[in-house]
């Protein structure tokens, strides 16, 4: 079923290469930096925004996300413009797609660069159809993410960039020193909606216990202990967040569940004002470091060097095992991940009394 959905992906790509011709000339120093994944790859290519003033100021800079990520953005008031586009109605709407191509060429970039590291179809089309008379560029894929056509989405590109040692973080880092000739900071940044919550605690802390995918989630029995321990050694219950609903701390004195009850600009407000933030590795975790907000993730080693550490000056604190698997992206040779479910309660909690 992938390669035919791929296989797809790939004609409807060729079609619009027929229809949107390489013509016009483009604007020089205008630069459309694309990122459409979930939530946390949103929050990493916010360093773009943070370090807007790297930028010449005769340039126009451009950051293209996922809809769902709007959220995080809405009262950001710098010179970087942010587009959105919605991946569903893109994939499912032949109208939808062709306007949106047809807006973004509009615009008539010089440079054109793909921050995606797991890139599927979808994310090369746009970047590529949006380049129209300029150059694109795209870091090299997660070698581990196979699909058809990837090689022949590669070879449109004007140049695959090679991963340096480090972080993706570091990565975007060192490609914004390359255009601009400026260091940039390995830090991330959000702008997110005003948003009242009701009922929240006059103190509280936040956590995440859950993921989008399970196998980065902690086992639950570990997280409820953890949670109640540090209520009560704190003296104010928790908040726990997450997209979805979830009953796994209801009725519990220690912890307002409020999963499945919240926009993301509420979780993302509510997080802001927590005494610290513990959780997996999910887009709330990354919300709580571009908010500055004491952080605490049990992050496991599937992705450990990739995503977490951002770089060496990461202020967070991160719990694993680090097996001789590390570094795995969770394709995990266990029936559970161990590097993630080894660490202990005791010992996440021992560290958040000492640094709180």
């Amino acid at each position: 079923m992938n390669k035919v959905n791929n296989l797809f992906a790939f004609l409807l790509f060729s079609f619009g290469r027929i229809i949107f011709r390489t013509n016009g000339r483009a604007r020089p120093e205008k630069i459309l930096f694309v990122n459409l994944g979930k939530i946390g790859d949103a929050v990493i290519s916010s360093v773009v925004l943070a370090n807007e003033e790297i930028f010449p100021k005769h340039s126009e800079i451009f950051l293209l996300l996922e809809e769902k990520s709007s959220e995080l953005f809405k009262s950001y008031a710098g010179r970087i413009k942010i587009l959105f586009v919605n991946k569903t109605k893109y994939r499912l709407n032949l109208f939808y797609r062709f306007r949106l191509l047809k807006s973004l060429r509009r615009l008539n970039f010089s440079e054109v660069y793909n921050l995606s590291f797991s890139r599927i179809s979808i994310d090369d089309e746009i970047a590529l159809l949006a380049a129209k008379g300029g150059r694109a560029y795209a870091f090299e894929n997660n070698p581990k993410l196979k699909r058809a056509f990837a090689r022949k989405f590669d070879a449109r590109y004007s140049g695959i960039l090679r991963r340096i040692p480090g972080s993706d973080v570091e990565n975007i880092c060192f490609l914004l020193e390359k255009i601009t000739g400026a260091k940039p900071g390995a830090r991330t940044k959000i702008f997110p909606a005003p948003a009242k919550l009701k009922n929240l605690p006059g103190k509280y802390f936040a956590a995440a216990p859950f993921a989008d995918f399970k196998i980065k989630e902690w086992k639950i029995e570990n997280f409820l202990a953890l949670v109640k321990k540090l209520a009560e050694h704190f003296g104010f219950p928790a908040v726990i967040l997450h997209s979805e609903r979830n009953g796994k701390f209801n009725g519990a004195d220690f912890a307002l569940n409020l999963t499945g009850g919240t926009t993301l600009a509420g979780a993302a407000a509510a997080i802001s004002n927590a005494a610290f933030f513990v959780g997996n590795d999910s887009g709330l975790l990354h919300i709580a470091k571009a908010l500055g907000v004491k952080t605490f993730g049990i992050v496991g080693g599937g992705a450990w060097g990739r995503i977490f550490p951002y770089d060496s000056q990461d202020a967070a604190s991160y719990f694993l095992k680090k097996l001789d698997c590390i570094n795995c992206d969770w394709s995990c040779k266990f029936n559970d991940a161990r590097c993630l479910n080894e660490v202990t309660a005791e010992e996440v909690f021992n560290k958040i009394i000492t640094e709180v």
